[in-house]
């Protein structure tokens, strides 16, 4: 199928860097199985790369203390990837009660959160 055919788990022999994947848990447009997939294909071809999770999130993050880790992140993957200095640490109170689960990071993922 053509949605098959453009699915990254099925490209990602044709990647060239790190890799970031960002998913809400209840997300109605791409099912949670389909970023485990992807996932685990990732860790299986020893992609330097992690998988972030937000509970009671849909295809958008938008719970406040969500939203500020996982653009804290973005943020520490782009410094990552394009060899700039990490932003600092953000403050433990900004990003109280979120509801991200780290599902994987490799153990080049520098970028990922260490708690």
């Amino acid at each position: 199928s053509a949605a098959a055919a453009i699915s990254p788990v099925h490209r990602l022999d044709k990647l060239e860097a790190k890799l970031l994947l960002v998913h809400g848990e209840d997300d109605p447009r791409v099912p949670k199985e389909h970023g485990e997939a992807v996932a685990a294909a990732a860790q299986a071809k020893g992609v330097v790369g992690a998988h972030m999770t937000f509970a009671r999130e849909g295809h958008n993050i938008r719970r406040e203390p969500n939203v500020l880790l996982m653009w804290h992140v973005v943020e520490r993957f782009l410094c990552s990837c394009l060899a700039l200095p990490p932003p600092p640490q953000l403050e433990a109170r900004w990003t109280e009660g979120h509801t991200a689960t780290v599902r994987w990071a490799a153990a080049g993922a520098t970028w990922m959160p260490s708690d």
